[in-house]
């Protein structure tokens, strides 16, 4: 099964994800240091990922364009 996800979706979810790590790492006292720029950072980072990957995919669906004739 193929999902389908736009950019907002997977920063979204990305960030969701995020927060949840970061909360669990304020919740049980890991000694980790909690931070909120990490949440925005990995969010950021994975829709620019979506970004880059929905246009790598159509690039690589093209086809190829025809060789000149000699």
């Amino acid at each position: 099964m193929r999902w389908r996800l736009n950019a907002w979706a997977v920063t979204g979810l990305a960030a969701l994800g995020s927060a949840v790590l970061e909360t669990l790492h304020y919740v049980l006292d890991l000694g980790r240091v909690t931070a909120v720029d990490d949440v925005l950072i990995n969010g950021a980072g994975a829709g620019l990922a979506a970004v880059l990957a929905r246009r790598w995919h159509r690039r690589a669906q093209q086809p190829d364009a025809p060789s000149p004739s000699r």
